[in-house]
């Protein structure tokens, strides 16, 4: 979790940093300068990065949306109880 964290805060860091420099060129060169960088990213994570979980049962989607969304988390007491003391204090 760390490594993505550091990866996420470093795009926060290097994006503006390279579009304040590509400014000059104009601003739609700062986007196809990021869109070619995303899809470089993308070709990265399709060939480097093997796949790990595959799915066996066919059940709609509908389904497993029902069965596998956050809420079902609240049927745990603690659980429940951080969350009702998250909103609280989020509206205070």
């Amino acid at each position: 979790m760390s490594l993505i964290a550091a990866a996420s805060f470093f795009g926060w860091l290097v994006g503006p940093l390279a579009g304040g420099y590509l400014a000059q060129y104009g601003a739609a060169m700062a986007f196809q300068v990021a869109a070619v960088a995303v899809f470089l990213c993308m070709i990265f994570v399709a060939t480097v990065i093997k796949e790990t979980h595959k799915v066996s049962n066919e059940q709609s989607f509908l389904s497993l949306f029902k069965s596998n969304n956050s809420l079902t988390l609240l049927s745990h007491p603690n659980i429940l109880n951080l969350f009702v003391l998250q909103f609280f204090s989020v509206l205070v």
